[in-house]
């Protein structure tokens, strides 16, 4: 009996030992970023094997090899977005664990930009030629610039905002194209914005008007049939409606579908 506290402070012991070798072993296998900081947010971010869990046993070559393959394929895509299309990665051990080496290679920039137009603007005439212009030289993502997936899409997002805004209500990007070639980073960009039809208004269409007169809708400056699709037209119409006690909810919109050089109705949901 008297020797019984000192097996029970032997077993603590052990216990603590293997703990702090656990701890050890951790410590060991844990798995660090080196990388240039332009590149580390979206990396700490997405790639999994710096936030899985539990964490790879880097000690084991078969896992760390295995690691590694998963970290180039992850790394290529994730930076492929910022415009980096040769990156090297690699996993070093290093004093208290193992670092995971990015180097993201030269950014791409464009080299060139090319944006055709398909539908009515296409059609001869010195009004869409001088649009077609104005839109070019205001295209986003331009020359000399670096490559982003992001600014790319915004880049046709804006174009297409700004070819809708006015007689085109359907347009759209019908082609587009990014051409890499990693060893120049430079990269082609071509682009097709097909503007549909031309949009003419026509009579106004009211939903949900249960408790006043139609009437009352045409009080406040509607567009008239036969003018030209205007979105910042239709805009504030709609905010003329909204700022009245009437109506709680107001959409103003055309059916986008229908633009087939005929009248389309503007529609007024209430």
């Amino acid at each position: 009996m008297p020797n019984r506290p000192n097996i029970v402070i032997r077993a603590l012991g052990f216990g603590f030992a293997a703990l702090a070798c656990a701890s050890a072993a951790a410590q060991q296998t844990a798995l660090v970023l080196r990388a240039p900081d332009e590149v580390k947010p979206i990396l700490n971010r997405y790639l999994s094997v710096l936030t899985q869990s539990p964490a790879p046993d880097l000690a084991d070559e078969v896992e760390r090899i295995a690691v590694t393959r998963r970290a180039r394929r992850e790394v290529a895509d994730l930076l492929a977005t910022e415009g980096y299309f040769s990156p090297t990665v690699r996993i070093e051990e290093g004093g208290s664990g193992f670092v995971l080496v990015v180097e993201p290679g030269r950014r791409a920039e464009i080299a060139a930009v090319d944006i055709a137009f398909a539908g009515a603007i296409a059609e001869p005439g010195e009004d869409n030629q001088q649009r077609i212009e104005r839109l070019r030289r205001r295209w986003k993502l331009k020359q000399g610039e670096p490559f982003t997936q992001s600014a790319w899409d915004e880049s046709k997002q804006g174009l297409v905002d700004m070819l809708s805004r006015r007689d085109f209500a359907a347009a759209r990007i019908s082609a587009s194209k990014a051409e890499v070639d990693p060893l120049s980073a430079k990269v082609d960009l071509a682009v097709t914005a097909d503007a549909g039809p031309r949009f003419t208004l026509g009579e106004l269409q009211v939903s949900g008007l249960h408790d006043y007169s139609p009437d009352l809708v045409a009080r406040y400056n509607p567009p008239k049939p036969g003018e030209r699709y205007d979105e910042d037209r239709l805009l504030a119409f709609q905010g003329r409606l909204q700022n009245t006690p009437y109506f709680s909810s107001v959409i103003v919109d055309v059916p986008r579908e229908s633009g087939d050089g005929r009248e389309v109705p503007v529609r007024v949901q209430l």
